[in-house]
């Protein structure tokens, strides 16, 4: 048997219950620098061809594979963290919608969308007035003019931008993972990722990390 056909080791299963003094937890793998862009908040949709029927907390884990294709040493020379295996901190699922029924939004048509769907992207909206804000009356200082200018692009290019839709003749489904409430963790814990939604027991204190006053919301 060769190494390409060797089959994956089985994973041992959890037990039925956390050992003590873990947490029970939902993960979410992406490759860098996409996981740092969602938990930072300039990433809020995840596009991917299923749906989960998983809603609420959400930890987001960097993969050990990175996206070269995204990947620019500005990143990290800007200061923003992209470690690897680990997870990073938690987001909110607020749900999964087609990516072409967030595309209508987008664009001002809120009349045909669900009516929690319109709400979220609501919260959007209102997450950013609260980072321009944090720019106008924090340390930073800013007018409201820049502050807005500044967010609107860090919206665009690393949120609506990236809403995905089919290219015409194709035979799937994009769906809209719409995470929201972003909260980092100060320090990053190493963990192996896995596919798809996953569980993993990890040590309650390693989640109770002092959190970055920072964080998107």
């Amino acid at each position: 048997m060769t190494a390409a056909t060797k089959p994956r080791k089985p994973r041992t299963p959890l037990p039925a219950e956390p050992p003590a003094g873990c947490r029970r937890i939902k993960v979410l793998s992406l490759r860098q620098p996409w996981a740092s862009f969602v938990i930072h908040g300039f990433k809020w949709c995840e596009n991917r061809t299923w749906r989960t029927n998983h809603r609420g907390e959400l930890w987001i884990h960097a993969s050990a594979g990175r996206d070269d294709a995204a990947w620019c040493r500005e990143l990290e020379a800007e200061g923003l963290p992209l470690p690897r295996s680990a997870i990073l901190g938690r987001v909110d699922l607020r749900g999964c919608w087609e990516t072409s029924e967030l595309l209508s939004c987008q664009g001002g048509d809120t009349d045909h969308v669900s009516e929690d769907l319109h709400e979220t992207v609501c919260d959007i909206a209102d997450d950013i007035q609260d980072r321009v804000d944090a720019k106008v009356y924090g340390p930073e200082g800013l007018d409201e003019t820049t502050a807005r200018r500044q967010v609107e692009d860090e919206t665009y290019r690393f949120g609506w931008d990236f809403v995905e839709a089919p290219e015409p003749g194709d035979d799937f489904t994009l769906w809209g993972w719409v995470l929201t409430d972003r909260v980092p963790l100060s320090e990053p814990y190493p963990i192996p990722g896995r596919l798809n939604v996953w569980t993993a027991d990890v040590p309650a204190d390693a989640l109770a990390l002092p959190l970055l006053e920072t964080a998107a919301k």
